[in-house]
Order: structure tokens, then sequence, then C-alpha cells
């Protein structure tokens, strides 16, 4: 299989990287994590941009997702399939098509615009960190180097951006040839120095991304992922992925109160990972689902009770380094639903076919009241009393 890893270099720096910043090697074809879009693997469908063919085409379905993400706590490496070779020249300083391959990131938790790109200029052959104020001046840009005197992957030389393609290893073959991935491996640190004092800055953790090849190598302007250009001009808050976590990160994302002694607890982090989560001095190690989403239903024998509020901790540890998030959790059971009007003492007798039911519950809890085959519903106040006035078609009759 030809694999071609050219590396790029940034050409603002003054002195080269220590050999400790440095990527021992590419991840294995595993450690790469498909993304989602709207909870669906990421899709594209072959020639649905007509400007945008051939290795310009982004690919992708259900069983050969189009795009991939994995870090190893220095780089990110995102990873797209394309319909074909992007490389042209085995050669010289110019290998790749005369084209660009980006990723868009979201900072501001707007997906209406783009506040960050990592774009592959294929036309000059650099990688280019933008920003969506001034577009054609890049933040940061990283020249290439095919210098194979120094060691490194493909006897290329390590340095901190670098691009790699090669043939897709799943065999796919949308359009009856054979498919590849172009990936990008950038160093997060560098691009979180870059924006930093940004009013919203590259950060390790969560993030979303939007996939696009490029005419120009600056804008991502052609074949979005996860949007059919069938459909007209790209609606950019339907073409993101879904959230991805780049780093060491968890969260919790369901505590506050609980109306269960053995509550569910809930939170992300990376797809796979392993996340203790401590409560009440015990702790257990759950395993985050495909999409990142980890649940801990809380043992019985936790011992939580009524009425107490209880720290949640949950913490993660990937390449080294260890996230940790924390919350509060309050267990407050309902009070049994009590019935208050009409009383025992007049045996549930009324003087009316329309009587007004009055009762006790949980503040805010929606109470249901049937009366004779009639159903109706009543809202508990903040002192917890909810009253219901039966209405007429009821139908209850003296006697």
């Amino acid at each position: 299989m030809r694999r071609l890893a050219f590396l790029i270099a940034l050409a603002l720096f003054a002195a080269p990287l220590s050999a400790s910043a440095q990527p021992a090697s590419w991840p294995a074809d595993s450690a790469y994590v498909p993304a989602f879009c709207a909870g669906a693997s990421t899709n594209d469908k072959v020639g649905d941009a007509p400007a945008g063919k051939d290795e310009r085409d982004i690919v992708g379905d259900t069983t050969h997702p189009a795009f991939f993400t994995t870090d190893d706590g220095t780089y990110a490496f995102f990873r797209v399939r394309v319909d074909a070779d992007p490389v042209v020249s085995k050669g010289g300083n110019a290998p790749l098509s005369q084209f660009g391959w980006g990723v868009g990131m979201d900072t501001d938790n707007d997906t209406k615009t783009i506040e960050y790109a990592w774009v592959v200029n294929g036309i000059t052959e650099v990688v280019n960190l933008t920003n969506n104020k001034d577009k054609k001046n890049a933040l940061k840009v990283w020249s290439p180097t095919l210098d194979k005197s120094k060691a490194g992957p493909d006897g290329q030389t390590f340095l901190p951006v670098y691009v790699e393609v090669k043939k897709a290893a799943d065999g796919s073959k949308f359009n009856k040839n054979d498919d590849y991935f172009i990936t990008v491996a950038m160093h997060m640190q560098q691009a979180v120095d870059a924006t930093k004092g940004d009013k919203n800055p590259i950060e390790w953790g969560k993030v979303r991304l939007w996939v696009s090849t490029s005419a120009n190598g600056f804008t991502l302007d052609k074949d979005f992922m996860c949007w059919d250009e069938a459909a007209g001009i790209v609606d950019l808050s339907k073409a993101v992925g879904d959230p991805i976590v780049l780093g060491a990160y968890v969260d919790i994302t369901a505590a506050a109160t609980a109306d269960s002694t053995t509550p569910t607890v809930t939170g992300t982090t990376k797809p796979g990972a392993k996340v203790t989560v401590k409560i009440n001095g015990k702790s257990t190690v759950v395993t985050a689902d495909s999409k990142g989403v980890w649940t801990l239903k809380v043992p019985e024998s936790w011992g939580l009770a009524d009425g107490k509020t209880y720290d949640v901790e949950a913490s993660v540890t990937d390449n080294g380094k260890t996230a940790t998030a924390t919350a509060k959790l309050k267990v407050v059971l309902p009070p049994e639903v009590k019935l208050t009007s009409p009383v025992s003492s007049t045996s549930g007798v009324t003087t009316s076919t329309q009587p007004t039911v009055a009762g006790t519950a949980l503040p805010g809890a929606k109470v249901t009241v049937e009366i004779n085959g009639h159903k109706g519903t009543a809202t508990a106040d903040k002192d917890g009393k909810w009253t219901y006035a039966v209405p007429k078609d009821a139908k209850l009759e003296d006697g």
C-alpha cells in the first residue's frame, strides 16, 4: 500500500521543537473514532457537489463513515474520506492536487458561524490556521518539507504539523474506485496559544466541527460533509458534526435533583473512555458508549437518603492527563399524593355534581384525577397543594 506522509514545519518558529514535543508515530487505524452528525454516522453522497468531484468529493455512509478523529494528548488528528487520491505528484514540493481540505471549528456555541479553520492548501502546499474575521490572513502557516534525511514515519522528518494520505484501509469504493483518507495532524497547543486572548479561543475539550473541501485552500466552500449540495447553499447549523472530545475531558449532564435514592447520573467524555464516578464515599468505573455518553445507575447499597445533598465527582485519565467534573445531587423523594377534599370524615359525600377535589403532592407535580371514567390533571403549587374542579362531562349523578 502506498503511503505518503509529508511533514509540515511552523514557518514562524525561531528554533526547532524539542524531541519530547514530537509525536511518536501516526496513530493506528483502530485508534480513530468515527464522528456523528445529528446522531447518525457521518455521511456524504458521491458527486453531490458538482464543483467538488474526485479528490474534492467527501464520501461516507453508515458502514464507512466520512470523518474520524483521535488525539494523543498533544496532537489532534482529523481524518476525512475522499473519492480519489489527492496526491498528483510523487516528488518535488507540490505533491497535492491544487485544491484544499479542511476542518472548521465552532468555539462560541453558535453553529451558524465558523470561528476557525485548519485547511490543507494543495495550491501553496501549506497548512493554514485561519479565523473567520480575516480568512485570507492565516494566524499560523506551516510549510511542507520532503526532507528524507531525518528519521520519522516513512523516512520523513518529525515536525509540528503534517499531513498523511493513504488508501482507505477498510477498502471502500464509493465510485467503484479506491477511496482515500487525508489526515491532518495539528499540534493543539500551538493552536491554543495562537488564539489565546481571542473572545472565543480554541481550547482542548468538547468541540463541534465542520468538514469541507476548498477551491482556494483557505475557505471551506465546496463539498460539506453531512450536507447534500443538491439542497442548495450549505446550512452550517445542519452540516455541523455532533460534539467530539479532544484531550482529557469529562462532564456531568444529569444530576441536580433526584426523586429516587437510586438515581441515574450521566455525562459525556470520549467514546469508550473509562469514567470513575464517586458519590457518598463510594465509587465505581463506567464505560462511555460509542457516542461518548456515560451512565451510572446509583446502587441502593450506596445509601443515598431523602433530603440530603451529595457531591458527585466524575474523572477520566487520557494520555496521562486527568480531567475531573463535579456536581451536586439532592435527593427529594416525592411525598405520597393525598386527598384532602372530600375528606374521610364525610365519607366522600358531596352535595354537588361538580365538586372541587383537593389534595397535596410534590410542589410542581402533575396530578392525574380520575372520577367516573373522566380524567383530568392538576398542578401542585409551590406549597404542594392542588385542586381540581370536576367538569360537567364527568356526569356525576345524585346518589
